[in-house]
């Protein structure tokens, strides 16, 4: 790779990383954005990719070190040092000045020190440095009732695949998959779509067999509601504001789809599952989405604050007797989770509406992303 090839890069990262800076814009879309990007060979595009993701998971590893500079000399100085820590071209930099920086502690906690206050206390500390997971990059899960047909299909394309224990749907790759091989293996008319293994847990503890109504009354993105089919409920309604975000979910006889406002919506029937996985900050996806870090405000925790709840108490409200329901976030942010339900369990009969407790997925003792759950019983 030329001196040049090497300068034009680290201008096209600079950019892209501004624009994240300050429109506070996801990295995705930045990169989108950036048209000198958008013209450099495939190779070039996914090794800067590289460089800029790994680029925000130590950004605050290294804030120590450049606080004395103005913020593109900081943003500019971050992009080399972590180009020379991570690759083998750091002889050929032809930087003035490139920076003398020490070797990142690994045991230092690495998160900006505005999200100090708002991660649940009940994460160990341990969880929160470089070596604790969260600064990894995500491993590639999926979700399929074809799972020995997946393996095989993998196989042939020299893609090393596994099981995940207790996890009767998911597949784990061992390196990133293409849309296009995906895409390929659907045209066999499989299904396949990825999914952490921490939503599939999420999932499973639904305990759903086939006597059960269930409720996804956030369907999002419907991953969960097509793992929830998987175990053949009795009845599926998925519920979510977004037409668009439910197209995915296979249309059977005993599935319903509602497009609705989760915090009002009133049902004709109550539910023996429902889950409640609720918009949130997402501040538990740091592995697929370092960036957050950059641009995530804490004030923005409070725009969710109403809608989680209103849409969890929704929920409970609709649960029949004997009944289970899970609320969940991909937040590690105590405000979201833990402080919430103990809000919401004050304004609850405590005779009818029992807390079973909630527990947080982590890459450090789950290896998935960062989760929280907790489920709740009415009682008969």
């Amino acid at each position: 790779m030329s001196k040049q090839i090497i300068n034009q890069l680290i201008q096209c990262a600079t950019d892209i990383l501004e624009e994240v800076l300050i429109a506070s814009i996801p990295m995705q879309r930045a990169i989108a954005k950036n048209k000198p990007f958008s013209r450099l060979r495939s190779r070039e595009r996914r090794f800067l990719k590289n460089v800029l993701y790994q680029t925000c998971r130590e950004w605050f590893a290294d804030d120590q070190n450049l606080n004395q500079l103005n913020r593109k000399q900081r943003l500019r100085k971050r992009l080399i040092a972590t180009w020379m820590r991570h690759t083998h071209f750091s002889n050929q930099l032809s930087f003035d000045a490139p920076p003398k920086m020490p070797p990142i502690d690994a045991e230092r906690f690495a998160f900006p020190t505005t999200w100090r206050s708002e991660i649940s206390p009940s994460i160990s500390s341990e969880a929160l440095t470089l070596t604790g997971g969260f600064f990894e990059e995500a491993q590639t899960d999926f979700c399929t009732d074809s799972s020995e047909i997946l393996h095989e299909y993998f196989q042939e394309h020299d893609i090393a695949s596994s099981a995940i224990v207790e996890l009767p749907f998911a597949v784990n790759a061992e390196r990133n998959v293409s849309r296009e091989m995906l895409d390929n293996f659907r045209k066999q008319n499989q299904s396949v779509w990825p999914m952490d293994r921490g939503s599939q847990m999420i999932v499973q503890a639904l305990d759903v067999n086939s006597k059960h109504d269930v409720l996804d009354l956030c369907a999002g993105g419907a991953g969960k509601s097509r793992l929830i089919q998987l175990y053949q409920p009795n009845t599926l309604t998925s519920v979510d504001i977004e037409k668009s975000r439910l197209v995915d979910i296979p249309k059977t006889s005993n599935t319903h789809i509602i497009i609705a406002d989760s915090q009002t919506h009133q049902f004709e029937q109550k539910y023996d599952r429902i889950l409640v996985d609720v918009p949130c900050t997402g501040s538990g996806t740091l592995r697929r989405h370092p960036d957050l870090m950059l641009r995530l405000e804490t004030e923005t925790i409070s725009q969710f604050h109403k809608i989680q709840e209103n849409i969890l108490i929704n929920g409970l409200a609709h649960l029949k007797p004997g009944g289970l329901l899970i609320y969940a976030t991909c937040s590690i942010f105590a405000r979201e989770n833990e402080t919430l339900i103990e809000r919401v369990l004050a304004q609850l009969n405590s005779a009818e509406y029992i807390s079973k407790g909630g527990q947080y997925l982590l890459p450090e003792t789950h290896q998935s992303d960062g989760f929280f759950h907790h489920t709740f019983h009415r009682a008969l």
